[in-house]
């Protein structure tokens, strides 16, 4: 009998709930159902789902607070699960605890080593269930903090940074132009054009100052989520080094038109290096 489909299931994920949202993933109806009671009799909000199946529908729709996933699961395991999650960036840093019925040692190591939280035998007793999920929800809430405040600190830094970067090109661009305009008589060809480089110089680094600065304002107000997305994910060497062999390229190619630029990966460094020519 599946559990998302049973009458009995009395521990369904309400939206408006305020409290800490646990996702358990239990094919036992009897065993979900006992751990889903006493998680939401001691104040957390509970999702019961049986199949990794139904984990994952859940997760691309809401963020629970941490997962609770019996190792053993039918179809596909709670470690392949476990290995998604990690997979997926929205997902990878929600605590996830495993639990199993079986003394499996070699299973325990394997997940401990991938990244686990921790791997709970059956059966469960409530106290120290209680205790390890608020542990893990402590020091999940005490790393996004610190995250959060190394971005500000971060942020805070580069923005005095490009205030002050932002006067040097000005400097070039508005000093050129006022020799050109006050002794533009009186200047050599060469002269002139030694002006009119510095200005373009300026304007160009100007340029990119103005780019980072709008990152940053991007960032502040999240649209530069989705690159962080994108590229915090487990990429491949070869996709690394086309997404920069096109950024560079045209960067390069704006600056110094007449040159050459050539990108080789090394086919024997596989997928631990990579080997960039210019």
């Amino acid at each position: 009998m599946d559990l998302e489909n049973s009458q009995n299931n009395m521990y369904s994920f309400e939206v408006s709930d305020n409290r800490s949202l646990v996702l358990v993933v239990e094919d036992s109806i009897e065993t979900g159902e006992a751990i889903s009671h006493n998680l939401d009799c001691i104040g957390f909000n509970v999702k019961l789902v049986s199949s990794v199946k139904a984990a994952i529908e859940f997760l691309t729709r809401h963020s629970p607070d941490i997962i609770l996933s019996d190792y053993n699961l039918p179809f596909k395991s709670g470690l392949d699960l476990f290995k998604e999650t990690r997979k997926h960036p929205s997902w990878s840093e929600i605590p996830f605890l495993f639990i199993s019925g079986d003394k499996d040692e070699a299973a325990r190591d394997q997940s401990l080593k991938l990244g686990a939280d921790d791997f709970l035998s059956k059966p469960i007793v409530p106290a120290e269930l209680q205790a390890i999920i608020e542990g893990k929800l402590i020091k999940a809430k005490l790393r996004q903090e610190q995250e959060k405040s190394r971005f500000e600190r971060f942020r805070k830094r580069i923005i005095h940074t490009l205030s002050h970067e932002f006067r040097t090109p000005l400097v070039s661009i508005t000093t050129g132009t006022e020799l050109l305009i006050d002794e533009y008589t009186a200047l050599q060809d060469e002269q002139v054009k030694t002006l009119l480089q510095s200005i373009l110089k300026g304007g160009q680094r100007l340029e990119r100052l103005v780019d980072d600065f709008m990152v940053m304002q991007q960032i502040d107000v999240g649209y530069a989520e989705k690159s962080y997305r994108q590229f915090k994910g487990i990429i491949s060497i070869r996709e690394l080094v086309e997404f920069l062999e096109e950024k560079f390229s045209t960067d390069l190619l704006l600056q110094y038109p007449n040159a050459e630029i050539t990108f080789n990966l090394s086919e024997s460094v596989g997928s631990k290096s990579l080997e960039v020519f210019k």
